[in-house]
């Protein structure tokens, strides 16, 4: 089962690996090609963003609305669909912010992002799978910008 926060570490670890230079995919004559950059990028970027494009299985990179970089991104066993409840498979759909950079992960740089957000919390409650009060929390937490409850049957 892969929980959680590995899907935030796959998807952010991969965001920060791009701040700081590695692999990353370069479009050729319609095909993907890898290819090593250890060039870091110019920091600060310009309200940086990433994109995930799930069918591609692709990350992209952006500084304000230009794309500096696109990497392959790994996700779930069910990797289209968005992410419903604890144990699908799926990968997070949405608006999310980092809310904390764990330097002692097994993975490369990993940041935590802010799943499950509002969408998910208004689902969540709607179809029983968190109660009023773990709504509350994680309205209150994207609200504040701080790290929503992790323990749900939304998350892991």
């Amino acid at each position: 089962m892969i929980s959680r926060w590995s899907i935030a570490a796959v998807i952010l670890g991969l965001l920060a690996i791009a701040v700081f230079g590695s692999r990353h995919i370069v479009k050729s004559s319609g095909m993907s090609t890898v290819q090593t950059d250890r060039s870091p990028l110019a920091l600060p970027l310009e309200r940086p963003r990433i994109v995930v494009r799930k069918a591609a299985r692709r990350l992209d990179l952006y500084s304000g609305d230009k794309l500096l970089r696109t990497y392959k991104a790994g996700l779930g066993f069910s990797p289209i669909a968005d992410k419903k409840q604890e144990g699908d498979g799926a990968t997070p759909e949405g608006e999310f912010y980092v809310f904390v950079k764990n330097n002692k992960s097994a993975y490369y740089l990993s940041l935590g992002i802010s799943y499950p957000n509002a969408e998910d919390a208004d689902r969540g409650l709607r179809d029983g799978l968190i109660n009023r009060a773990q709504y509350r929390a994680i309205t209150e937490a994207i609200r504040n910008k701080t790290a929503p409850p992790q323990y749900t049957s939304l998350a892991a």
